[in-house]
């Protein structure tokens, strides 16, 4: 918990840890912290998605399809660094 604050305080620009990790989650919630860029479709994100998309990503859930994709591609240009 002591390392999420420090970062909260770091990330903010605020010494206040109450107030750092209030603006931290706000941040953490932004639109741009996602992968998707807008909300996935019901299909792909009600109870029965994960069992559909497991079954046929590529038909049955394509907007999750490339959000998986954007992140795996951001996430290898991390590892490269």
């Amino acid at each position: 918990m002591l390392q999420s604050v420090d970062i909260a305080k770091e990330e903010t620009g605020e010494s206040d840890e109450e107030e750092a990790i209030k603006k931290f989650r706000e941040k953490l919630n932004l639109r741009e912290m996602f992968y998707n860029e807008k909300p996935f479709p019901n299909g792909e994100s009600d109870e029965k998605a994960f069992l559909k998309c497991r079954e046929n990503t590529l038909i049955s859930c394509p907007e999750r399809l490339r959000a998986m994709m954007t992140w795996i591609n951001a996430s290898a240009k991390v590892r490269v660094y």
